[in-house]
């Protein structure tokens, strides 16, 4: 099955012989949600070529490292020690050549201490199984039937130190939700009923500019769909491309590249959010793409956040990352 990938355009239908041949309208759910912002422009012509940034090193961040918040440099604390924003792949959560973690934060519910935070220290070399763990060379993130809220939903989180603003960063992912060993199947269930955010850019202090979230395809019996959400500047919520017929249980390669500006381009922003996944390019957004209401830096988080559901839940979830790594040009 290929994806369809929805903008305005119109998609094939795989098939043999005259279903080959058959065109139909792929209608994104850009029409049922939040109109695009007046302020921020989507290109219609989506042919710009991937970057393939499977083999670019990762960024790492040294001291003294400071970024900048609307347009004023901010110390950031990463305690004297380098941080390589490279979180797939199976790595040892305590880098074994800094003997510290690259990742700021862990955000997860356990059993034995709820609500937790995990700084420093209190992040083990091989997670916190079977929440955080890593086997099989990847990354596993999970939320568990019965887990308790953390900020009110269920969800399992890694969060970077902060990331660089007014620079081109760019994103590289293979992710793949759910798997086919026994308890770690990606249950579907109906459209709308358990949206995952899987990826955001967001600030300490304020709602995420740029979202990934993953939910059931309601058109591709077994297959899932992956929406892109925007909140940069002061905009209103909305969904800036759609791509349909993706596959659970099994890897889905995705990448990114923005500029990270909270200006309007009236102000002298530059900012700028384009997304490729399988290959074929699926956003190219011009705005800004950075909240411009926060105070505190952005900061790149992967993992779990079930925000549409209750919790606790009957649903397990798991993604695997192959890749997570963050590129800063």
């Amino acid at each position: 099955m290929k994806p369809c990938f929805s903008s305005r355009r119109r998609c094939r239908v795989p098939g043999g012989g005259a279903a080959a041949l058959l065109v139909v309208l792929c209608v994104a759910l850009l029409a049922v949600a939040p109109p695009v912002p007046a302020q921020m422009q989507l290109q219609q012509s989506l042919t710009q070529s991937e970057p393939y940034l499977n083999t670019t090193p990762a960024f790492t961040a040294k001291s003294p490292y400071q970024v900048l918040v609307q347009g004023k440099p901010v110390a950031v604390n990463i305690s004297d020690k380098p941080r390589t924003f490279d979180f797939g792949g199976g790595k040892p959560f305590v880098n074994p050549i800094t003997l510290v973690p690259d990742m700021a934060t862990f955000n997860l519910w356990l059993p034995t201490t709820g609500a937790t935070v995990l700084v420093g220290a209190s992040i083990l070399s091989d997670g916190y199984p079977p929440r955080i763990q890593r086997r099989y060379g990847t990354t596993i993130l999970g939320t568990i039937m019965g887990d308790q809220p953390f900020a009110g939903r269920c969800r399992t989180q890694m969060v970077s130190f902060a990331v660089p603003s007014r620079r081109t960063v760019s994103w590289v992912f293979d992710v793949q939700m759910g798997s086919t060993d026994a308890g770690y199947e990606w249950v579907l269930t109906p459209n709308g009923v358990s949206p995952v955010l899987i990826w955001e850019l967001k600030p300490g202090d304020n709602v995420a500019a740029l979202t990934i979230n993953v939910d059931t395809d309601p058109r591709t019996p077994g297959a899932l769909m992956m929406f892109f959400g925007y909140r940069g500047g002061k905009e209103p919520s909305s969904r800036v491309g759609t791509v349909y017929g993706l596959p659970r249980h099994q890897p889905i390669h995705i990448e990114m590249e923005a500029y990270l500006d909270e200006r309007y381009q009236a102000a002298g922003g530059s900012g700028y959010w384009k997304v490729w996944v399988a290959g074929k390019q699926v956003v190219w957004l011009i705005g800004p793409t950075l909240n411009a209401l926060a105070t505190t830096p952005h900061t790149s988080i992967i993992g779990n956040y079930l925000y549409n559901d209750p919790c606790p839940n009957s649903l397990t979830r798991y993604t695997f990352w192959n890749t997570a790594r963050m590129i800063v040009q």
